[in-house]
């Protein structure tokens, strides 16, 4: 695996980051070059039904849907998420960084015939869904909860 701080670190990871170090993002170029990125939810989705199904390949499958998302655009989702604007440090373009990219997704729609990408909208600022860590217990719903009020809610 690729350190965030190699020459050829994945983008995403090299955003993300630097948007929790409070660094600027490294934009080699204008930014205006795409890749048909895949969000991790899709991947989740995909791997359940290939479990579910028992799909396998023997050959490598990818993972994508041939969309094209802007490396500009990939910044606004970030800032979306973190909820504030992100500094960009604009350098050059790396030797050999082609403008476009797009995966060929014929294996898998062959594999899984209707497959849709997983809607990422869930991953911005107060949309995530509340999931207990496996050492806290779930919160209690409102549903059935006994009359009694705490004290230290008072007030809030």
């Amino acid at each position: 695996m690729q350190a965030v701080g190699h020459a050829y670190a994945a983008v995403v990871p090299a955003f993300v980051s630097a948007a929790l170090q409070g660094q600027p993002l490294p934009v080699h170029g204008d930014g205006t070059q795409s890749r048909d990125f895949t969000y991790v939810g899709t991947v989740c989705e995909v791997l359940r039904r290939a479990a579910v199904d028992r799909t396998s390949s023997p050959e490598p499958v990818n993972l994508a849907f041939g969309s094209r998302t802007s490396l500009l655009e990939m910044i606004d989702e970030l800032e979306d998420i973190v909820g504030h604007p992100l500094e960009r440090e604009h350098q050059g373009r790396r030797a050999g960084d082609v403008d476009h990219t797009q995966a060929d997704n014929t294996r898998l729609r062959e594999l899984f015939p209707g497959v849709e990408p997983v809607d990422r909208a869930g991953c911005r600022r107060g949309e995530q869904e509340e999931h207990p860590r496996d050492d806290q217990p779930a919160r209690p719903t409102d549903e059935g909860a006994d009359e009694q009020s705490d004290p230290q809610d008072e007030g809030r």
